[in-house]
């Protein structure tokens, strides 16, 4: 994976706010920049079940080879982190 790498949540956010990309963040721990406007929930929508991200990219996306490869390294890494061998291929599709 190529590009910077952070590993405060506060330096994912300054990085955020200046057009750097996405970035994965509690909400509880950005709300006065959430008040603010400099940052925005990407994704209002709530998806059942714990302990599990969901990567939701737009149709008209789908074939954009930067978040292909954002989606083949997120799997690669939860690979990393797997549950026991039989419950987690249900996870990684």
């Amino acid at each position: 994976m190529t590009g910077p790498r952070y590993e405060l949540f506060s330096m994912l956010a300054q990085a955020a706010m200046h057009d750097m990309g996405i970035a994965l963040i509690p909400p509880f721990l950005i709300q006065r920049e959430l008040q603010e406007k400099r940052l925005v929930i990407a994704n209002t929508r709530s998806l059942p079940g714990s302990k599990a991200y969901h990567l939701m990219i737009p149709e008209r996306k789908v074939e954009s080879a930067s978040l292909t490869a954002f989606r083949d390294w997120l799997i690669e890494q939860a690979r990393t982190y797997q549950l026991p061998q039989e419950k987690s291929d249900q996870y990684l599709r």
